[in-house]
């Protein structure tokens, strides 16, 4: 008994992961290059990695306490900022946060920007303090 439940919730877990979980380097090598050509001159200049190490982080959109929230897959939010005031959004619209370190992260924190999955490009970023 004990070990038919055991199978059971092992094969439950490999059901609950679908395709759309998983994302493949490419796409990920992407999303950071479409990212840090997003970023001006002078914010590159701040980066003390190389963009392809950038940390890619996955989320969705929703609204609530400020105008824009980012909410990463273990529930952490972020608050953030349209490039431009076209861009609209659905409530769980998915979303990648592209993070990269710098000089300035005691001070200001990393730059973060967010970009829209299916249309991949940026839409906007996160204040920086």
């Amino acid at each position: 008994m004990k070990s038919t439940i055991i199978f059971i919730m092992i094969i439950l877990t490999f059901i609950s992961c679908s395709d759309s979980d998983i994302i493949s380097p490419e796409l990920e090598k992407e999303f950071k290059k479409i990212a840090y050509d997003s970023i001006s001159e002078s914010e590159k200049e701040t980066i003390t990695i190389n963009w392809t190490d950038a940390i890619i982080t996955h989320g969705y959109y929703d609204t609530g306490s400020c105008k824009n929230i980012f909410v990463s897959d273990n529930n952490e939010k972020m608050c953030f900022f349209f490039l431009t005031g076209t861009i609209s959004l659905s409530n769980r619209n998915k979303l990648v946060a592209v993070s990269f370190k710098t000089i300035n992260d005691p001070l200001l924190g990393p730059i973060i920007m967010i970009l829209d999955y299916n249309r991949k490009e940026t839409i906007g970023g996160v204040g920086r303090l």
